[in-house]
């Protein structure tokens, strides 16, 4: 239950930021995090778009976490690593 929560958890955030809606998007991955143990996937989403939307302290908090519970390969952004924006969210 928990893959398919965070495949759909995922899929849903990409479609809602894709039609313009990052903030639904943030709260569908808050959700999941409130529900179910860290998942460095959703912790590097959420990050993302925070660091979008110019919160770039909680970006820098949330990319740590994702850090701490990496998970694999996926972890890496595609043009860097979760350290490279971890390092852009914290200037």
């Amino acid at each position: 239950m928990h893959n398919k929560a965070l495949v759909l958890a995922i899929r849903t955030a990409d479609h809602l930021v894709e039609r313009g809606e990052p903030e639904a998007a943030a709260n569908i991955l808050q959700r999941y995090l409130a529900a179910y143990p860290p998942s460095a996937q959703v912790l590097q989403r959420l990050g993302r778009l925070r660091l979008a939307q110019g919160k770039s302290a909680e970006a820098a908090a949330l990319l740590q976490q994702a850090l701490a519970c990496r998970e694999g390969p996926e972890v890496d952004a595609p043009g860097g690593s979760v350290d490279d924006e971890v390092n852009a969210a914290a200037r």
